[in-house]
C-alpha cells in the first residue's frame, strides 16, 4: 500500500489541510450570501408553485416536481477541470433546486422561514448527490454512460479517467501528498 501522507498522519487526506500549526497561504473565503438570499425568496414565495399541483398530496406532488427538476438536457456538458468556479456553480445549482423541490412538501410550508432554510442547509448536499447518482443510474441504463462516467451538474458529467482537479483553492498540499 502506498504511503500517503492521510496514512502516514491517521488522518483523513482532506482534513490534512486544517493543521492549526501550519501556516497556510490559502485564505479561500466564499460568500454564500446570494446563494441563502435566492433560496429564501424561493422558499418564501413557494406557494403560489404548490398551488398547481393542489389536487395532489405532498408525496405526488415532490415527486412530480423531481421529475420536472431531472429532466433529461439535450446536450451534456463534459466537465476536463474541477476547481473553485466549477465547484461553485454545482453548488449553486444544487442548493436552489433542493430548494425549489421542498417547497412541494405541504409540511414543510407550514414551518416558519428559519426551520425550512436550517432543514434545507442540512439537506441540500445529500439531496443533490443522490440526484446525480439517480441520474448517473438512467443514463447507464440508457447506455449512453459507460462505468467511468458520472453525473456532477444539471446537464454536466465528467469521465473520472479524464479530468483535473485544481485544488489549490483550498490546500496547500499538492495532490499527490492527499493520495
Amino acid at each position: 500500500m502506498p504511503l500517503g501522507l492521510a496514512n502516514f498522519l491517521g488522518r483523513p487526506a482532506f482534513i490534512l489541510s486544517c493543521e492549526p500549526d501550519r501556516a497556510t497561504r490559502v485564505n479561500t473565503f466564499i460568500d454564500v450570501t446570494f446563494l441563502i438570499h435566492r433560496a429564501t425568496d424561493i422558499m418564501s414565495v413557494a406557494e403560489s408553485e404548490t398551488r398547481r399541483f393542489a389536487a395532489q398530496d405532498s408525496l405526488h406532488r415532490m415527486t412530480r416536481k423531481f421529475c420536472e427538476l431531472r429532466k433529461e438536457k439535450d446536450q451534456l456538458k463534459v466537465v476536463k477541470v474541477l476547481g473553485l468556479k466549477e465547484s461553485m456553480f454545482f453548488w449553486e445549482q444544487d442548493f436552489l433546486a433542493t430548494a425549489t423541490w421542498l417547497t412541494h412538501f405541504d409540511e414543510l410550508q407550514q414551518l416558519p422561514l428559519n426551520v425550512k432554510m436550517q432543514i434545507l442547509k442540512v439537506g441540500w448536499v445529500l439531496w443533490g448527490r443522490l440526484e446525480k447518482l439517480a441520474k448517473t443510474a438512467d443514463y447507464r441504463r440508457k447506455k449512453q454512460f459507460g462505468s467511468d462516467c458520472f453525473m456532477i451538474g444539471d446537464d454536466a458529467c465528467l469521465d473520472i479517467q479524464d479530468f483535473e482537479v485544481d485544488i489549490s483553492w483550498c490546500t496547500n498540499y499538492t495532490k499527490e501528498q492527499l493520495v
